[in-house]
């Protein structure tokens, strides 16, 4: 079924039933699915509440399909984020690879300040819009990509189904058909030294080029110590030969920690992950200074086998 003026009224109903996260989610995803098949629509636009903001999206877009009709896109690490910033007054909060804005526009709720960065110019002006609905003023963007050093690298763009896709990596990207563009990349401690002085939590999610990020910003890491959370995908892992050459790019006493996703928890779920097993599992992970291990203790589980 194609999502148009004439059915959004169903659509709302469907997402009435599917929003509810204290149900399991493959069944919810899979009536969606079957009523409105993401990657197969037309352009519709919609606008829906979600975590104190007003979000902006169109069908046709992958995360904005799973917002409307799941209610959420990455509940448990938005939350997780939003637990550690409000633990501390004033916090700062870097989001590198923002896409069109939605953990910035969310915890700009919860901190001082938001720094997002987002190096394509399509999904960046997303981003403005999203900001700028929501009349949010905390939030600073940055129209680049932070990396090992100052650059014009290839970017292979995304698809206008998944835009959380496009890669500095050809093969994260998967399309033949997809010419590159020049983007441009910024060493991330010479950015850091010059525009911001504070870093309480960081969120790193660059489709395979997170560990490029955390290389190049290794005196921010040492002296600001932050939380962060980063996607693990096999394009990160393509990316070092081994598990324990990547986790070296933390500073000294890092905990890690795989974070729930999909579930029906309230809250998150973390298991540990040991530095030579880095690799094991994909999806989102918390990287904590052991100072900090407090602040999530309670919603620590048994480490993984």
């Amino acid at each position: 079924m194609n999502a148009s003026d004439k059915n959004l009224w169903f659509a709302h109903i469907l997402r009435t039933l599917a929003k509810h996260y204290w149900m399991p989610q493959w069944p919810r995803e899979k009536i969606c699915r079957f009523f409105f098949r993401p990657g197969q629509l037309p352009s519709c636009k919609i606008s829906v509440p979600l975590n104190g903001i007003v979000y902006d999206g169109d069908f046709n877009v992958y995360q904005d399909w799973r917002i409307f009709f799941l209610g959420t896109f990455e509940r448990e690490t938005i939350n997780l984020l939003s637990h550690i910033l409000r633990s501390q007054a004033n916090s700062v909060f870097l989001d590198v690879g923002a896409n069109k804005g939605l953990f910035s526009v969310v915890l700009a709720q919860d901190c001082a300040a938001v720094h997002a960065f987002e190096p394509y110019r399509p999904v960046y002006d997303l981003m403005d819009r999203l900001l700028a609905h929501n009349r949010i003023g905390n939030v600073k963007t940055h129209l680049t990509g932070l990396g090992e050093t100052s650059e014009v690298k290839p970017y292979y763009p995304p698809g206008n189904y998944n835009i959380g896709i496009g890669s500095f990596f050809k093969e994260h990207q998967n399309d033949e058909t997809v010419a590159p563009i020049g983007l441009k990349i910024e060493r991330g401690d010479d950015y850091i030294d010059r525009f911001i002085d504070r870093i309480d939590a960081m969120k790193i999610d660059t489709e395979g080029f997170e560990g490029f990020v955390l290389a190049g910003m290794p005196k921010a890491l040492e002296r600001h110590r932050p939380a962060i959370v980063l996607e693990v995908s096999q394009t990160t892992r393509s990316t070092f030969s081994t598990a324990q050459a990547f986790t070296a790019l933390f500073p000294q006493n890092y905990e890690f920690y795989l974070i729930s996703d999909h579930t029906m928890y309230r809250t998150w779920r973390l298991m540990p992950i040991k530095p030579e097993n880095f690799f094991d599992r994909f999806g989102n992970v918390l990287a904590i200074p052991h100072e900090r291990r407090g602040l999530v203790a309670h919603t620590i589980t048994p480490a993984m086998s």
